[in-house]
């Protein structure tokens, strides 16, 4: 086997907070994500020439600067495999909105080319790669559905729901999340050393499991600062109310905007009437039945 076409999904982060610096200068956060059905698509295949790299998409950034081109450098590093490769990849999800498209396309390249070259690295092996690409991209190579805490590398796997209806809607701007940290109020953020989070954690996974979603009580910490630059943004979650949605959101650090409805149809309204005011209005459903450490292949 030497290529394979395989979708990337999306997630979301149904709550998110963030908490003060650690000493290695990140910020410590404490997050449930959750894949969505709204993909990427790569096709990979191997290259006679080796160290040869063809990337070819819609990219918004330089391709030193794209996670699928890092992912095949440090993959290269780590395991000495100097395969050429092309990679095709039909983008789907916006750059820049909150929704981990880059992130997921890191992975799902390291996932792949484990599988392509007979799975040199453990699980664990790629998970420790995707930190290194980026907080986010572990996640990806981990579960459907998860509570995260530390910097993105803790990781509790979780049996996703597949009763949630959302609607997602971009804003058709980009937010820049180094930018987004820094509008925080700093003062406000709880510091980690004395945030119980495997207390809390625990209280989210209870939430998440066993209580029906009309009762979640969800956050994202960087909501206030976005809306208090991006206005839009809180006009569109007033509208996802009156719509009847459950709860409106930031799904990371915005742009992007979900919404969860307790019917179906009642997603599929609010889809039907904000489409022609926004870039991208879909109604999803929550991602389930991909095996761990493996993305859902073509």
């Amino acid at each position: 086997m030497d290529e394979l076409s395989c979708l990337a999904p999306a997630k979301v982060n149904l709550y998110l907070k963030v908490l003060g610096r650690r000493p290695d200068g990140y910020h410590e956060i404490l997050s449930l994500f959750q894949m969505v059905s709204l993909y990427d698509t790569l096709n990979i295949c191997s290259l006679k020439k080796k160290n040869a790299l063809q990337l070819e998409g819609n990219f918004d950034c330089s391709a030193r600067e794209n996670l699928i081109f890092q992912a095949v450098e440090i993959f290269r590093r780590e395991t000495g495999i100097n395969h050429g490769w092309r990679i095709i990849v039909e983008k789907r999800i916006p750059a820049g909105a909150g929704l981990g498209g880059g992130s997921s396309d890191g992975a799902t390249t390291l996932s792949v080319l484990n599988t392509l070259c007979k799975n040199p690295l453990r699980p664990d092996q790629l998970i420790k790669l995707g930190l290194a690409l980026g907080s986010d991209v572990p996640f990806f190579l981990a579960a459907p559905a998860a509570c995260i805490g530390g910097r993105g590398d803790q990781i509790q796997p979780l049996v996703p729901r597949t009763d949630i209806n959302l609607v997602i809607i971009y804003p058709g701007f980009k937010i820049n999340t180094a930018a987004a940290y820094r509008w925080l109020n700093i003062k406000k953020l709880i510091n980690p050393g004395t945030f119980e989070s495997g207390v809390n954690a625990g209280k989210i996974i209870k939430m998440y499991r066993y209580n029906p979603v009309n009762r979640w009580k969800l956050e994202n910490t960087f909501t206030a600062a976005i809306e208090g630059r991006f206005p839009q943004i809180s006009r569109l979650r007033k509208e996802l109310k009156e719509l009847g949605a459950l709860y409106s959101g930031l799904s990371g650090s915005g742009p992007t905007v979900f919404a969860i409805f307790d019917r179906h149809s009642t997603a599929k309204r609010a889809e039907s009437i904000l489409t022609s005011c926004y870039t991208l209005v879909k109604n999803i459903h929550a991602l389930d039945k991909i095996p761990v450490g493996i993305l859902k292949y073509m």
